[in-house]
């Protein structure tokens, strides 16, 4: 009995430590911390796959924080607060129902901004562009065959940027600047 008790419980950490935890979008209510930096950016899931999410991932080169930004069938501006310093986008991951990791790949776009490392500077508001993605399924007699892609990026700045101080009107005292514009 108490091998199994230890068996399931190995099984339970090593499931957990493999799960994907999203980041919490910054609430309209709060107030802005100008020694803080934020992101934002619309994450729009262009097809309501049930079994899986897909996320965009950034990573602080600094520290190896990770933030894991959710696409949504929302079409509405996303914002996050970050740790000022510099940041890259580091992956595009699908993640099961489970919030279990089912793939990964890197993230490839004409904007230079997009590619290189970033800083982000306290009391910025950072701009990184207006996302479309998809997940489809394809069954098979033995499998289930998952393709992951962002379909399009795209630079609607000042519109994005319109939106989420009409929703956040706290972030009015912040500096908006456009990744993709660099």
């Amino acid at each position: 009995m108490k091998k199994i008790f230890w068996s399931l419980t190995c099984i339970a950490l090593v499931f957990l430590s493999s799960c994907v935890t999203f980041s919490k979008e910054f609430p309209a209510s709060s107030p802005v911390d100008t020694s803080q930096a934020y992101i934002f950016g619309v994450f729009r899931r262009t097809n309501n796959t049930p079994v899986a999410y897909l996320t965009l991932n950034i990573r602080n080169v600094e520290n190896g924080k990770e933030y894991v930004i959710p696409f949504s069938e929302n079409y509405k501006a996303y914002s996050l607060q970050i740790v000022p310093g510099t940041y890259i986008i580091s992956r595009i991951l699908s993640v099961g129902t489970l919030k279990d990791k089912m793939g990964e790949f890197q993230l490839t776009s004409s904007y230079k901004g997009l590619s290189n490392r970033f800083s982000v500077e306290p009391g910025t508001l950072l701009y990184i562009g207006d996302y479309k993605g998809s997940i489809t399924n394809s069954f098979t007699q033995n499998y289930v065959i998952t393709r992951t892609s962002v379909d399009s990026i795209e630079d609607n700045f000042d519109s994005t940027l319109e939106e989420l101080l009409r929703n956040k009107i706290n972030f009015n005292i912040l500096t908006a600047r456009n990744l993709l514009a660099e």
